[in-house]
C-alpha cells in the first residue's frame, strides 16, 4: 500500500492547438508520481478540438471528458479557455463528487474557480505560469525562473500557502533526469534541434531551414496537427511529426530553437544551449528572464523575426564555442529533472 492509498486526487487541465499540449503533458508527471503512492487520479479535461485526450488514457488515468467548449476561444481572453463559466464548470467537472485535492492547471480557473472548488475538495493545488493574478489555493507551482523570485507572489496568495517557485520544481518526464547523467556540456553545433511545440502557426521550422546557409545536421519535430510538412533534399535534414523520445533527440543535439513554454526546462535539464521564440504572452518572461541568466537567447515575439537574419544567427553561435559553453553550463545548472518528486513530495505532506 502507497503512502496516499484512499486518497482522491482530481486534475483540472486542458489542451488544444490554442491553449497548446503542455499543460496535460505536464500534469502526466505528478498523476504518475502520486498514482505510485497510492492515489487514485482522475483528470477532468474539456472535449476541445485536437485535446490530446488520449494521452491521459493512454496512461491509464480516469477521465472525465467535459462537453465541448459553449463559448468561442480568444486567445488573449482566459476566461473562454474554460470553455463555459465558473460555475457551470465547476458543476460539470465535479458532479457532486467530494476529492482530496484538487490540482488545477488551467489559466482560466481563476481565483473564483479555487474558491469554489473548494466545497468540492480540501486542498486546492494551482500550477501557474505568469504570477499575473490572485490565487485561493494550500500549494501554488510555479517553474519558471525569475530573477525576483518568490517575491512575484507577494500579496497574491494566501498567507498559509506553500509556495513552490523556481526550475527546481520543473515537472519534468523521469527520462530527463536519467539522460541528464550521461551528458557533457556542449562546446560545438553541428546538429540543430527545432522545436516549436504543438501550435506553431508561424511555420517557424520550415522559415529556419529555408533561410540556413550552413552545412548542418538538422532535426525539425513538427507538432502533431501541423499540416502540409515540405520535403527536404538535403539529407541532413530530418523532420519527425512529433515525437515520444524527446529526452533523447535533445541529448543528441547541440543546439536548439524552440518556443519559450515548459520545454524550455527539458532543454535546460539536458544542458542544451537555445534560442526563445516567444509564441504567447505567457512565454515573455521565460525567454527574458533565461535570456538575462545567459541560459539561452531571447529572439523575441515570433512574428516580429526576420527569418533572412536566422542563417546568420546560427553561424555566429558556431563560431563562438565558449559562449555554447556557458550557456550550456547555465542551462545545466538551473533544473535537475526531479522536481516533479518535490512537488509530490509537499503536496503528501498536505493531505
Amino acid at each position: 500500500m502507497g503512502t496516499l492509498a484512499g486518497k482522491k486526487i482530481l486534475i483540472r487541465a486542458d489542451g488544444s492547438p490554442g491553449i497548446g499540449t503542455g499543460h496535460i503533458m505536464r500534469q502526466l508527471v505528478p498523476a504518475k508520481i502520486l498514482r505510485e503512492r497510492g492515489a487514485e487520479i482522475t483528470f477532468a479535461s474539456r472535449d476541445h478540438p485536437g485535446g490530446n485526450h488520449h494521452l491521459i488514457e493512454k496512461e491509464g488515468f480516469a477521465l472525465k471528458l467535459l462537453p465541448a467548449p459553449a463559448m468561442d476561444f480568444k486567445q488573449g481572453d482566459y476566461a473562454t479557455w474554460l470553455g463555459a463559466g465558473v460555475s457551470e464548470d465547476i458543476r460539470e467537472t465535479f458532479g457532486g463528487d467530494h476529492f482530496d485535492a484538487c490540482i488545477i492547471d488551467h489559466y482560466g480557473a481563476g481565483a473564483d474557480w479555487q474558491k469554489a472548488a473548494r466545497s468540492y475538495a480540501d486542498k486546492i493545488i494551482v500550477m501557474d505560469d505568469e504570477a499575473a493574478t490572485a490565487f485561493d489555493c494550500d500549494v501554488l507551482v510555479n517553474q519558471n525562473y525569475y530573477v525576483q523570485g518568490a517575491a512575484i507572489y507577494e500579496g497574491r496568495v494566501p498567507k498559509t500557502c506553500r509556495l513552490l517557485q523556481g526550475p527546481d520544481y520543473a515537472l519534468l518526464r523521469p527520462e530527463f533526469a536519467a539522460a541528464r547523467e550521461k551528458i557533457a556540456v556542449r562546446k560545438k553545433l553541428d546538429h540543430l534541434l527545432i522545436v516549436m511545440g504543438g501550435n506553431d502557426v508561424h511555420r517557424v521550422g520550415e522559415k529556419i531551414i529555408q533561410n540556413l546557409d550552413e552545412d548542418i545536421q538538422v532535426t525539425w519535430i513538427t507538432g502533431p496537427h501541423y499540416e502540409g510538412v515540405p520535403t527536404f533534399e538535403n539529407e541532413n535534414i530530418t523532420v519527425l511529426k512529433s515525437s515520444n523520445d524527446m529526452a533523447a533527440l535533445m541529448a543528441a543535439a547541440d543546439f536548439c530553437i524552440g518556443a519559450a513554454g515548459s520545454t524550455s526546462w527539458e532543454r535546460c535539464c539536458l544542458k542544451l544551449p537555445s534560442a526563445l521564440f516567444v509564441l504567447a504572452e505567457n512565454q515573455r518572461s521565460i525567454a527574458q528572464n533565461l535570456h538575462d541568466v545567459g541560459a539561452a537567447y531571447n529572439l523575441g515575439d515570433v512574428g516580429a523575426y526576420d527569418f533572412a537574419c536566422i542563417g546568420a544567427f546560427i553561424s555566429s553561435c558556431r563560431n563562438d564555442p565558449e559562449k555554447l559553453q556557458t550557456m550550456s553550463e547555465k542551462a545545466g545548472a538551473l533544473v535537475d529533472g526531479l522536481g516533479g518528486t518535490r512537488v509530490c513530495d509537499v503536496i503528501e505532506e498536505i493531505m
